[in-house]
């Protein structure tokens, strides 16, 4: 069947209506999830400032070990650096 200029735009606007409003059901039930999750396990502010800063810790520890092996780049990783 074909179709003609008209009706492919249509159908082209249609497709996209429904993504839009999959986009827009997924993020209601995303949010649904998390409310939900949030009052199972009764989080509280404690625990969420504890898992931010964990997470702090961790993407320092990271950079830190990256500035560690990029100086034992800049030694050319001589036999003297802790590279191998």
């Amino acid at each position: 069947m074909k179709f003609n200029k008209q009706q492919q735009s249509l159908i082209k606007m249609n497709s996209l209506l429904k993504l839009l409003r999959l986009v827009k059901l997924l993020r209601r039930n995303n949010a649904q999830i998390t409310l939900w999750l949030i009052e199972k396990w009764n989080l509280q502010g404690t625990i969420i400032r504890l898992t931010k800063f964990t997470l702090v810790v961790l993407y320092l520890v990271h950079l830190i070990a990256c500035l560690w092996f990029y100086v034992a780049k800049i030694g050319k990783f001589n036999p003297e650096t802790w590279v191998f």
